[in-house]
């Protein structure tokens, strides 16, 4: 009896407790806990294309060695208008090292949400110590900030790298530009040597580049914050990790890149 009693109480404190957070407003889009956060992650992503208009800006640092030593910031801020278009700008002296294609956070979500990947929810003493974007919330459900880590499968984090690296290779190694200057002092003849020669020489590199880049280790990992109340995308934070070998030389790199999400409309 005193057992069936218990099941009963227990039964009934349930009830009242579902009934008082739909009153609270902290069931179905306001508490996505009880959602899959990989659910939550996409539905977050894919809302963006809902929008008209937003802005973002971010930093993308790249880092070297066994003691990551900073080596590039990237400054960057952007806007996306009429749901596609997207203006994105960098400081002037980056643009011939870089690209900024390598470090639009738009496409970084894309690749995230295209990708095969591990998606959860980080509870509020990680997040304490993940990012500043965080409040002192005790509860989870009141947090107006939903924080998610993702962690790529390895081989698509190689893939996606590899897809940046050689779409930077292909746009800031332009034989075309050394071709081109002094092309009045040469010939037609020298011109074409000059031309096959370059081009030859890329070829060759980009040939070593690619077999370097599919025996890459990558790894890559990313936090993302969710706005609770608009379910979009309010900030990310991630770094991939890459091992490879240079001519039998190992090398470390690691690629941060944090970005917020700002005046969705």
């Amino acid at each position: 009896m005193l057992r069936n009693r218990g099941c009963t109480i227990w039964n009934r404190k349930i009830n009242v407790g579902i009934v008082l957070l739909l009153l609270f407003g902290l069931v179905g889009c306001d508490a996505p806990f009880s959602q899959k956060p990989e659910e939550v992650l996409t539905r977050a992503i894919s809302g963006m294309a809902g929008k008209d208009q937003f802005f973002f800006e971010g930093i993308g640092e790249l880092k070297v060695g066994e003691g990551q030593l900073k080596t590039k910031t990237i400054r960057f801020q952007g806007e996306v208008h009429n749901h596609r278009s997207t203006r994105m700008k960098m400081t002037r002296q980056e643009y011939a090292e870089t690209t900024p294609q390598r470090w639009n956070p738009i496409r970084l979500l894309t690749d995230i949400r295209t990708s095969h990947k591990q998606v959860s929810y980080v509870d509020s003493a990680v997040a304490a110590a993940v990012g500043n974007d965080v409040d002192s919330s005790p509860s989870e459900a009141d947090r107006p900030k939903i924080l998610v880590r993702v962690d790529l499968n390895p081989e698509e984090a190689k893939r996606v790298f590899g897809e940046r690296m050689l779409e930077e290779f292909d746009t800031a190694v332009v034989p075309s530009r050394i071709w081109s200057q002094g092309k009045e002092e040469r010939s037609e003849a020298e011109q074409q040597a000059l031309k096959s020669l370059l081009y030859n020489q890329v070829e060759s590199y980009r040939n070593c580049f690619i077999q370097m880049l599919q025996e890459a280790e990558v790894k890559a990992s990313y936090y993302v914050w969710i706005d609770r109340k608009s379910q979009l995308p309010h900030r990310i934070e991630g770094q991939m990790d890459v091992a490879y070998k240079d001519q039998g030389v190992p090398y470390k790199e690691a690629i941060r890149t944090t970005a917020k999400f700002t005046q969705f409309r």
